[in-house]
């Protein structure tokens, strides 16, 4: 990649950012980096089609609605907010709903959305005045219906009370693949909040009393006054949630959120190293509209704002169009200032790039004080493949023990092995440990244990699991810079997550400043040296020319961290691509260790400068033909150790 800026890619970057102050500032050398300012988002025209249950822009009204079971089967005590007697919705509800667009109680959903969106999308409606008492006690609707009973009976009530104005809550239709502010006689959204978590007492039935909550009424089609229905099937007219009274009700509040989410994105996130495929949910370690009401934070992130049309990158880079550049962001949460960056040598792969500078009502990604986070997406369309590039990085883990807390109750404490920055765990992520020791991931392993209490010179050391003063990269030495060799690596992770191959790239990240509002990076795309020592593992590839500087060392070994259901630890298998070059500078080493393999593609080449050397050990191997790997000096060697 060149590391100069043409003439005509300047002028087409000028006309396409209009929004950005662009000036240039002397870069090394001869070069000169384009410099941009980024202090708001950019905000494209409302496109109709974005939404994928429910519109995602101008406003929405909604209608929520507090119900709870039969006496005997709920308890009388223990929820002062929500009392067997009470007659009334209870007070905190208007904690969670606008009752107009005007007025947004500051921790409610209303508020959220409105932030979210910023401004695009005004969520707000009323609250059924009575509480919903159903006939029968929990047991019946277990083995007479399930949900589906439920709303059944909730909404042939509200319909004889005469209290709903059924036609306030239908105000949106689709045609063509467009929504459309007009009636289509279904209600557009309701919220039904039980009062408890119901006990799963019939398996076989659609309710579980999970505890919390379903993007859809269960229901059929339920007419209503006015010639309306109410339609219970899935991301139709609405969604349940339970304990609304015995819970905490901001998490409920999250809950609602999330749950609502589903209307607008449709899917979980997943991340990459999820390692089964599925989301991770419960402790899902980043944030966003579909986060749950248990992760890191429930702030918007910078890939809802572009799926939803409410923001777009302020700079959308591809790396052979932008070698190089200083960019200055704002806070992301209230701006949409964010930066996208597409990863070479794979399709639908991008960082982005966010600074959270804790200025919004809903932003708590990271404990430390204001940062640079880096979202790291893979796939284009849904299920959302979305992980965090933590700062602190990547680690192999192994479990010790199970131990009490004083703060929290019990948790494993884990010991950190070895730097795995393409495959490994970071402390936001659920891990799969080998708890019998066979070195595969099976059933009886341990699975869902989060990075908690970790082991550190023999000494427990408690971490945030869902997001610590680790994770954001800031301006201060050794957590300002993401790129070939840090932990985590820029490496992609290819858009197949069962078929995970490391792409090796420059990108390099640096964080040169900050402020309370803004924080400025360098970006490159040519940095291939690798200036301090690494250990690889995985299915790892090398398209450019690599150099492995003076003294230091390239280790290809095994991952102790699984890739998916029942594998075996993954190996390090590293491949030079046709037309690459990896340089040993002088004194450096190179080693293929626990048969590991290093291969060598016609047209790449290995060049071993002074004293560089190869080691092969520990059943390691190399494939490559004659003439492949030069020895530039006598002092260099190629040392096989299994012999």
């Amino acid at each position: 990649m060149h590391p100069f800026l043409p003439a005509h890619r300047i002028l087409w970057l000028l006309s396409l950012c209009l929004w950005a102050v662009q000036v240039a500032v002397p870069g090394k050398g001869l070069a000169q980096n384009p410099s941009f300012q980024f202090h708001q988002g950019r905000i494209p025209p409302v496109d109709s089609s974005k939404g994928n249950n429910l519109p995602a822009f101008d406003t929405l009204r909604v209608l929520y609605v507090f119900v709870r079971f039969r006496d005997g089967e709920e308890p009388d005590s223990g929820i002062p907010d929500w009392p067997v007697s009470r007659k009334k919705a209870p007070d905190y509800a208007r904690n969670w709903l606008a009752a107009n667009p005007a007025q947004m109680p500051d921790f409610s959903i209303s508020n959220y959305f409105r932030e979210a969106s910023l401004g695009r999308f005004i969520f707000y409606g009323d609250i059924y005045p009575d509480i919903i008492v159903l006939d029968s006690a929990i047991q019946w609707y277990h083995t007479k219906g399930g949900y589906a009973a439920t709303t059944q009976e909730i909404i042939r009530k509200m319909n004889a009370s005469g209290k709903v104005d059924w036609k306030k809550y239908d105000n949106w239709g689709r045609e063509a693949g467009k929504w459309q502010k007009k009636a289509d006689r279904m209600v557009d959204h309701m919220g039904i909040i039980f009062r408890t978590t119901p006990p799963a007492i019939d398996p076989k039935c659609a309710w579980l009393g999970s505890g919390g909550g379903i993007a859809g009424l269960q229901g059929g089609v339920e007419w209503v006054r006015d010639s309306l229905f109410v339609h219970g099937g899935g991301l139709m007219s609405g969604l349940i949630v339970n304990g609304g009274g015995t819970g905490d009700p901001a998490e409920t509040m999250k809950t609602l959120k999330h749950e609502t989410a589903h209307f607008l994105t449709l899917h979980h996130y997943s991340a990459t190293n999820d390692r089964t495929g599925g989301p991770d949910l419960g402790t899902h370690g980043g944030w966003g509209l579909a986060s749950a009401s248990g992760s890191s934070s429930i702030a918007v992130n910078s890939w809802d704002r572009y799926w939803l049309g409410w923001a777009y990158p302020n700079l959308d880079i591809q790396p052979d169009s932008l070698p190089s550049a200083v960019i200055t962001l704002g806070d992301f949460v209230t701006t949409g200032a964010a930066v996208r960056i597409a990863l070479p040598y794979t399709q639908e792969e991008w960082f982005w790039l966010e600074y959270h500078a804790n200025r919004g009502k809903f932003d708590q990604v990271d404990k430390g004080g204001p940062a640079l986070f880096i979202l790291h997406q893979t796939g284009k369309t849904g299920p959302h493949h979305l992980d965090v590039e933590e700062a602190d990085g990547r680690y192999d883990y192994s479990a010790l023990e199970q131990t009490d807390t004083r703060c929290c109750g019990r948790h494993w404490k884990l010991a950190r092995k070895n730097a795995n920055p393409l495959l490994g765990y970071g402390d936001r992520d659920v891990l799969h440990l080998d708890k019998d020791g066979n070195r595969k991931l099976d059933r009886t392993d341990l699975s869902g244990v989060p990075v908690f209490m970790v082991d550190t010179d023999g000494e427990a050391e408690i971490i945030h699991y869902l997001g610590d003063g680790g994770d954001g990269f800031r301006a201060e030495y050794g957590r300002n810079k993401f790129g070939i060799a840090t932990n985590p690596s820029t490496a992609s992770n290819g858009n197949r997550l069962r078929d995970l191959v490391s792409r090796i790239n420059g990108i390099e990240i640096q964080v040169l400043g900050q402020t309370d509002s803004t924080i400025t990076l360098s970006y490159r795309s040519d940095r291939f040296g690798i200036s301090q020592s690494v250990r690889w593992s995985g299915n790892i590839e090398i398209r450019d020319s690599v150099i492995l500087e003076k003294g230091k060392q390239l280790t290809v070994c095994s991952s102790e961290t699984f890739v998916r259901m029942q594998d075996t630890f993954p190996g390090g298998h590293l491949v030079l691509k046709k037309g690459s070059r990896l340089v040993l500078k002088g004194g450096s080493r190179l080693w293929i260790q626990d048969r590991c393999s290093l291969t060598l593609e016609a047209g790449a080449s290995l060049i071993l400068e002074k004293d560089a050397r190869i080691m092969v050990q520990k059943g390691g191997r190399l494939n490559y033909e004659p003439g492949q790997i030069i020895l530039t000096d006598k002092r260099s060697r190629l040392l096989d150790l299994n012999k």
